[in-house]
C-alpha cells in the first residue's frame, strides 16, 4: 500500500486529494489497481481558496464563502487528517516529522505549504504602513482590520 502524504490545505493540495479519492475509489472496484493510505498535514483547520480571494478583497463573497474547512474535506476524501505544524521533512527517510514530536512516512509527499512575503520584519514600517498578501490566511484578517 502506497503511503500518500499531502502538507498543506492549500488550493493546489485540495485539488491533489480530489484527484486521489478517485483513485481511491477505482481501487476499491478494481484488485489490480494498487491501494493507497492519504494522510492531510495542516497546522490550522482551515485554509482559504485563493481563487476566490479577489472577489472576497471586493465584497462579493464573505469570509465563511472561501473558507476550506479540512477535517471535513480530508474525511470526504478518505483521508487521514493530522493538524499539526511540520518541523522539517527527511527525504531520504520519505519521513515527515511534526513538532510534537511525532512522525509520518510517506511513499509519494505533495508539498503545498504557500508562501510568505519575505523580508517584512527586516523593513521599517512595512507592518504600520503596508499590507502584505502571503500568507493567504493572514490577508483578509490585515484588510478587516485595516478597514476598522
Amino acid at each position: 500500500m502506497k503511503r500518500v502524504v499531502c502538507i498543506g490545505g492549500g488550493h493546489c493540495n485540495c485539488q491533489v486529494l480530489k484527484l486521489l479519492k478517485k483513485l481511491i475509489l477505482e481501487a476499491e472496484k478494481n484488485p489490480e489497481l494498487p491501494k493507497m493510505k492519504v494522510t492531510l498535514i495542516n497546522e490550522a483547520p482551515l485554509s482559504y481558496y485563493s481563487g476566490m480571494l479577489p472577489g472576497s478583497v471586493s465584497k462579493l463573497y464573505t469570509d465563511d464563502d472561501i473558507k476550506i474547512h479540512l477535517e471535513p474535506l480530508a474525511i470526504w476524501c478518505a483521508a487521514d487528517y493530522i493538524e499539526h505544524r511540520v518541523a522539517y521533512i527527511k527525504a531520504d527517510e520519505n519521513r515527515v516529522y511534526l513538532e510534537n514530536g511525532e512522525t509520518v512516512d510517506y511513499d509519494v509527499l505533495a508539498v503545498n505549504v504557500g508562501s510568505k512575503t519575505r523580508d517584512t520584519l527586516d523593513v521599517k514600517g512595512v507592518w504600520e504602513n503596508g499590507l502584505t498578501t502571503r500568507p493567504i490566511n493572514d490577508l483578509l484578517p490585515k484588510i478587516v482590520n485595516k478597514e476598522n
